[in-house]
C-alpha cells in the first residue's frame, strides 16, 4: 500500500547553475508499494525491502533524478523505470557495505510534465549475495513533488473553471467527426450451440425471473436506492436480446418499463424517481451518486429500447436530456459519490438518433477534465490509482469510454491521445492475468501493478464490462488492430462467463484464490452492467466493413449482412474454446468480391494456416488479421485450427509469500486455468515441483474432457478452466511453481 507521509531528510536537489545541492526536505514525494521497513543504517534513516516486486515511486519535474542508498552483501538487483520506460537493472551487491551511494541517475529529461522514477525489487541477485534487499535513503530532482497534491491542485483549478463557466471547449462548428472503419452488427447474428449461447440464454432466464419480482430483483436495497439503474438494467438486457430475434417475453419487459417511465416522467422531463433535493442538489453522500450512476445506466437502457424499436424510448430520453442540459445542477455534476459514473451519458446520447449538439457540449464543459487527460496521454499510471476525484477505482474506465465517443464526435486529438494512453495504463498496471480488474474502490490501496488477490476483494465484474465497451469502440475505429478483440475475448471467457451462475445471477467479484463468491440478483452495479452486456455478445463476433467482414471472436454462429446490395451469410461451426477447430461456410446468391479478415490471436503459438475450399490459401501471423480477399461463391468454405497452447505467466504483484517463491498463472490460449484442490502448503498455497516452462509436460488430459487436466505427482489436484469452477470448489490461479 502507498505510504504518503514519510519525510526523507537531507535530500539533494538539482540546480541548473550549481549541480546537486543539499537541503531539500520532502514530504509525500515518495510512494512505497509493499512492505518497506523504516530502519536506521550507517547513512541515516532509510526504507528497506527484500520482497520481490515491492516498489517505490518518486515524482518530480526537471531534467535529472538520482536514487541514493546503500550497497552491501545482502543486496540484490532492482529494475529502474522512468515514466514507465525500463531503464536498466541495477546490481546493488557489494562485498563491503557502502552507504549513501548513487545507485542510479538520469539526466536529459525534457518537457513540461511530471516525471516518475519507479524502482522495483527483484529476488535475482549476485551469486555471492545473501539476500535481495533494496533501500532508499534519498532521491534528488530539480523539483520534487507530491503526485497526489500536484494532481489534486490541477483538479481544483479546473473544477473552479467548470463551476464558474469559464472552461474552454470546442464549439460544434469546430468539430470534425471521425467515422468508424468498421461497424458492429445491429442485428443479423444468430448464436449456435456453445458457451456464448449458454450465457445468453441464462441471462434471459435471469431477466424473466427479475421481471416477475415486485422489485425487479430478489432484494430491496439497490433498487430502492438507485431505481433508475434498476429499470436501465432490465431495459438494456431485454432490448439488446431483441436485436437478434423477436421474443414476446423480452418485448413485454421493454414495453412495460418504457410505459412506466412515461407515466412517471415530469412535464419538464425530470424522471422523478426521487426529489432533486435528494439527488441532483447533493455534492456529498451516497445519494449524490444518483445524479450520475442512475442517469447513465438509465440512459443505456432507454437507448437499447430505442434500438429494439420501442416507439417512445428515444423521445423520453430526449425530454430528460433537455431538462438535464438546462438544469442549474450542471456546474456541480462532478461533485459527489462516484462522479465518474456520469461521463458517458452525454456522448452516448449525442451519437444516438435522438442526439443534439448540446448533449456533447455539456460533456465538454462540465465533465471533461483536461488535467487528467494530459496525465493519461503521458501514460502516468498514478493518474488512475490516485485520481483525485471522488473514489478512484475501475469506474475510471468510464472516462476512456467517454473519450472514444468524444473523439469520434469532434476529431480532437486530445481525446484519442488520452484514450490510447489510458488503455496502455490500464492494461499494463491494473488488469490481472486473465482479464479481471485489479483496481477497486478506494484505489490508493491498489497502486500500479499491485495485483492483490488475497488481501482485498478484487475484480468487479462491471470493470470488465467497461473494459469490453472501450475495446469494442476501439476495435471499430481501428479494426485491423488485433489487441482490442483479444482483450474482449479474454474478459468474456474469464470474467463474464466465470461470474454468471447457472441461474444467470452475477458475481460481484472475481476471486482468483479460495472459492468463488456467491452470485446475486439484487441490482448491484455488476449485475446492471453485465445484464446489458451479455445480450450484446453476438455483436462482438463479427465487424462489418465496406468491403467485407472481420471475424473477431470464434463462436458457433452465423451472420447475415448486406454486401453491395445483396445479403451474404457466413456460418461458423466451432466448439471453441473447448475445441480449436473452426470452419465457415459462405452463402450468397451471386458471387461477391469481398475481403474476409480472420483474426489470428496474439496468444497463438505460431503461424495459422487457413484453408479455402480445403486448400491452403494463406497463413496468418499471431497478433494480426489475415485478409482473405477473393471472389466468394455460394458454398465456399474457410477452415483452420487455432494454434492454442499452454503458457505460464509469472505473478508480479504485491501478494508475495515469505521467501519469494515464484507463483504462476497457467493460460491455455485465452483461457485462465485454475489449480483446483485443497489449499495446503506454505501460506496455504499448493506447490508444483517444476520449472514453469515445463509445466505442460506434467498435465494429463482427463478422460472425456478436453480442458481438464490431472497433474503428475499431485493426486487430488487438477487444472480446469477458471470459468467452469463451481462455487464450492477450492482453488488458486497462482500456485507456487518452482523446482
Amino acid at each position: 500500500m502507498a505510504d504518503h507521509d514519510v519525510p526523507l531528510k537531507e535530500m539533494r536537489s538539482w540546480s541548473r547553475r550549481g549541480g546537486w545541492t543539499e537541503g531539500c526536505r520532502l514530504y509525500e514525494c515518495i510512494l512505497y508499494f509493499g512492505s518497506w521497513a523504516s530502519v536506521l543504517g550507517a547513512g541515516g534513516r532509510l526504507r528497506r525491502s527484500n520482497t520481490q516486486y515491492n516498489a517505490f515511486e518518486f515524482s518530480f519535474r526537471g531534467p535529472a533524478v538520482k536514487w541514493i542508498g546503500s550497497k552491501g552483501s545482502d543486496h540484490g538487483c532492482a529494475d529502474v523505470y522512468i515514466d514507465g520506460e525500463f531503464q536498466q537493472s541495477v546490481d546493488c551487491y557489494s562485498a563491503e557495505a557502502v552507504a549513501r551511494c548513487v545507485k542510479f541517475e538520469k539526466d536529459g529529461l525534457v518537457g513540461d510534465r511530471i516525471h516518475t522514477l519507479r524502482v522495483v525489487v527483484r529476488k535475482e541477485r549476485n551469486p555471492a549475495a545473501t539476500d535481495c534487499y533494496q533501500d532508499v535513503s534519498a532521491v534528488g530532482a530539480v523539483s520534487p513533488l507530491s503526485y497526489t497534491r500536484e494532481i489534486t491542485a490541477a483538479m481544483n483549478e479546473e473544477y473552479a473553471r467548470i463551476q464558474d463557466g469559464t472552461k474552454e471547449y470546442l464549439a460544434p462548428e469546430e468539430w470534425s467527426p471521425v467515422a468508424n472503419a468498421a461497424e458492429a452488427p445491429v442485428g443479423g447474428v444468430a448464436l449456435g450451440d456453445g458457451v456464448l449461447r449458454d450465457a445468453f440464454n441464462r441471462n434471459i432466464d435471469y431477466l424473466n425471473h427479475c421481471f416477475a419480482c415486485p422489485t425487479l430483483c430478489d432484494g430491496t436495497k439497490w433498487p430502492q436506492w438507485l431505481p433508475a439503474s434498476n429499470e436501465g438494467r432490465m431495459l438494456a438486457g431485454a432490448a439488446h436480446t431483441l436485436r437478434w430475434g423477436e421474443r414476446e417475453d423480452m418485448r413485454a419487459i421493454v414495453d412495460t418499463l418504457v410505459a412506466r417511465i412515461e407515466d412517471r416522467m415530469r412535464e419538464d422531463g425530470y424522471y422523478n424517481y426521487y426529489p432533486e433535493s435528494d439527488s441532483y442538489q447533493l455534492d456529498t453522500g451516497s445519494n449524490s451518486e444518483r445524479k450520475n450512476y442512475d442517469r447513465v445506466f438509465w440512459t443505456r437502457g432507454l437507448l437499447a429500447a430505442g434500438i429494439a424499436g420501442n416507439p417512445n424510448a428515444y423521445g423520453l430520453l430526449r425530454r430528460m436530456y433537455d431538462w438535464f442540459n438546462a438544469s442549474p445542477y450542471i456546474p456541480r455534476v462532478l461533485l459527489g459519490s462516484n462522479a465518474t459514473n456520469g461521463l458517458p451519458g452525454g456522448p452516448l446520447m449525442y451519437l444516438s438518433p435522438a442526439g443534439k449538439d448540446e448533449d456533447l457540449v455539456v460533456t465538454e464543459r462540465y465533465y471533461d477534465q483536461d488535467y487528467w487527460m494530459k496525465e493519461m496521454a503521458n501514460r502516468e499510471p498514478l493518474c488512475l490509482s490516485h485520481y483525485p476525484g471522488e473514489r478512484p477505482h475501475c469506474y475510471d474506465l468510464l472516462a476512456l469510454e467517454t473519450l472514444v465517443d468524444e473523439y469520434r464526435a469532434t476529431g480532437a486529438r486530445k481525446y484519442i491521445d488520452a484514450v490510447l494512453g489510458g488503455w496502455d495504463i490500464y492494461r499494463d498496471n491494473y488488469k490481472h492475468v486473465g482479464g479481471a480488474t485489479a483496481i477497486m474502490e478506494y484505489a490508493d490501496v491498489f497502486p500500479p501493478r499491485s495485483y492483490y488477490f488475497t488481501e482485498h476483494s478484487i475484480g468487479e465484474t462491471c470493470g470488465s464490462v467497461f473494459w469490453i465497451n472501450i475495446n469494442a469502440k476501439l476495435m471499430h475505429l481501428y479494426p485491423d488492430r488485433e489487441e482490442y478483440a483479444a482483450e474482449i475475448e479474454e474478459a468474456i471467457v474469464n470474467v463474464i462467463l466465470a461470474n454468471q451462475d447457472s441461474r444467470g445471477y452475477i458475481r460481484y467479484h472475481t476471486a482468483l484464490q479460495g472459492v468463488k463468491h456467491d452470485a446475486a440478483c439484487r441490482n448491484c452495479c455488476c449485475e446492471v452492467a453485465a445484464a446489458g452486456l451479455i445480450p450484446r455478445l453476438p455483436g462482438y463476433i463479427y465487424s462489418i466493413a465496406p468491403d467485407g467482414l472481420y471475424v473477431n471472436l470464434f463462436a458457433a454462429s452465423s451472420i447475415t449482412w448486406p454486401q453491395d446490395g445483396d445479403d451474404v451469410t457466413l456460418s461458423t461451426t466451432t466448439g471453441f474454446p473447448l475445441d480449436p477447430k473452426v470452419s465457415m461456410t459462405i452463402s450468397t446468391a451471386v458471387p461477391k468480391a469481398m475481403n474476409i479478415r480472420i483474426r489470428v490471436p496474439s496468444w497463438s503459438t505460431g503461424p495459422m494456416p487457413v484453408l479455402v475450399n480445403g486448400s491452403e490459401f494463406a497463413s496468418g501471423t499471431p497478433g494480426a488479421y489475415l485478409p482473405l480477399e477473393r471472389e466468394w461463391e455460394d458454398g465456399d468454405t474457410i477452415s483452420f485450427t487455432l494454434p492454442m497452447g499452454f503458457r505460464a505467466v509469472r505473478y508480479t504483484g504485491l501478494d508475495q509469500l515469505e521467501g519469494n517463491p515464484d507463483r504462476y498463472a497457467l493460460m491455455y490460449g485465452p483461457v485462465l486455468m485454475a489449480f483446483q484442490g485443497e489449499l495446503t502448503g506454505p501460506g496455504g498455497v499448493p506447490r508444483i515441483e517444476a520449472q514453469a516452462e515445463d509445466l505442460a509436460v506434467l498435465l494429463n488430459p482427463a478422460e472425456g474432457d478436453s480442458m481438464e487436466y490431472g497433474v503428475k505427482g499431485h493426486p487430488g489436484y487438477r487444472y480446469v478452466p477458471y470459468w467452469r469452477l463451481k462455487e464450492d470448489q477450492p482453488f488458486t490461479c497462482f500456485p507456487v511453481i518452482e523446482r
